[in-house]
């Protein structure tokens, strides 16, 4: 039964990580339009990929490869940050190590 709950908990993860990768793009994609009156065709075309592939990988986090997420951040100009926690304990890690609270260490 752990077994089963172990591999439930990294498909959630992954499918969680998947959509707010997913989210993540949408809020800037769609701020970019506000701001730079950019839209989806020069998006895919700064990709080098087609409009309608661009809004597929966009509507399906399926589609979410380190690839395709590096792509589309470096066509926006983003820098992805990454941040873990602990399940347990709470404590933040990035990769340069442990990001240390006000309070206490944990």
């Amino acid at each position: 039964m752990e077994r089963m709950d172990s591999e439930y908990i990294r498909l959630y993860d992954r499918e969680c990580l998947r959509a707010a990768f997913g989210s993540l793009l949408w809020a800037i994609v769609t701020e970019r339009r506000k701001t730079d009156k950019a839209n989806f065709r020069t998006l895919a075309e700064i990709v080098g990929i087609e409009k309608a592939q661009m809004l597929q990988w966009l509507d399906d986090e399926s589609y979410w490869t380190i690839d395709t997420i590096v792509l589309i951040a470096s066509a926006l100009d983003f820098e992805i940050r990454i941040q873990a926690v602990d399940r347990r304990t709470g404590a933040v890690f990035t990769p340069a190590g442990r990001i240390e609270s006000g309070g206490s260490n944990d």
